[in-house]
């Protein structure tokens, strides 16, 4: 596969000045260095920038989604978020971001659903890049990817991307930070979210938890930065077995916040009908 890409400036977490790729390794004009992981993946995330000695994901969480994601349990969510980058792109090439990618699925299907047959896709003026705080997502994502794409260890509040050079940005389940987004979007460019709706897996939260807390929509992006031009929803049931189960589990917040007595009950399960409900909001930046 071919790492070299032209249209979309990567920056240096350290001084902010342009990286470019040499070989094997992207330099900036200070000579920061940053070498390309085995699978194509570019970790841009500097040791100032980490919580944690490995934030994010672990390679068991990021597994687990991966194979969760693949079964097509969140397939009409994926094709929702298509339709909606369909609509923006009118099928024209254009800088494709997600933020907060995690192994790279929505980006896979985006790219899957609108634009599998347009072979000047990755070469005329558009392209695809995602990043993630995990460096074991974005390891994955790259390995899994098909396509000519930009995968980047970073994180949402330092995004290593020149300014005005994204055309829609996606932020799936994620978590926003409007100032950064507005930083790297083109004039008129577009922020796709995506959430959990008030009966998201409400089936299988009343089998971990005794009581279920009252719903709290999520804020709208900061309102002197974007406004909301659309919205949009999937909501449906869907037959999970024990294996998809387990790996849901892991891969939501629910595996930190369940008791003992939580997860028991769900590995009793040998099946659930769980409810998907998912909102989409459709973000344009001000002029």
């Amino acid at each position: 596969m071919n790492y070299t890409y032209e249209n979309i400036m990567l920056i240096c977490p350290h001084c902010k000045s342009e990286v470019t790729l040499s070989e094997k390794s992207y330099r900036c004009e200070k000579n920061h260095c940053f070498d390309l992981g085995k699978a194509g993946d570019l970790n841009l995330l500097p040791v100032n920038q980490k919580r944690s000695k490995s934030p994010g994901d672990s390679k068991e969480m990021v597994n687990e989604r991966h194979n969760f994601l693949e079964s097509g349990a969140y397939s009409p969510i994926a094709e929702l978020l298509a339709k909606t980058v369909m609509k923006l792109t009118q099928g024209e090439p254009k800088i494709i971001a997600d933020a907060g990618c995690g192994e790279g699925y929505y980006l896979r299907q985006v790219q899957r659903l609108c634009f599998s047959h347009s072979e000047y896709f990755d070469n005329n003026g558009g392209q695809f890049v995602g990043w993630d705080i995990s460096k074991f997502a974005v390891q994955k994502a790259a390995k899994s990817a098909k396509f000519s794409a930009k995968w980047l260890t970073a994180s949402n509040a330092h995004i290593p991307l020149a300014d005005n050079s994204v055309d829609i940005l996606i932020s799936a389940f994620g978590f926003e930070v409007s100032e950064e987004f507005a930083r790297v979007l083109k004039p008129n460019g577009y922020v796709i979210t995506l959430d959990a709706g008030e009966k998201h897996l409400l089936s299988l939260r009343k089998v971990i938890y005794p009581m279920i807390k009252p719903f709290r929509e999520k804020p709208f992006l900061d309102e002197m930065l974007f406004r909301c031009v659309g919205t949009d929803s999937t909501t449906y049931h869907t037959l999970l077995n024990k294996k998809q189960l387990a790996e849901l589990m892991t891969m939501t917040p629910h595996l930190y916040r369940a008791t003992y007595e939580g997860k028991l009950a769900v590995q009793q399960l040998d099946e659930l009908e769980i409810d998907v409900d998912v909102q989409l909001r459709i973000y344009q930046l001000n002029n």
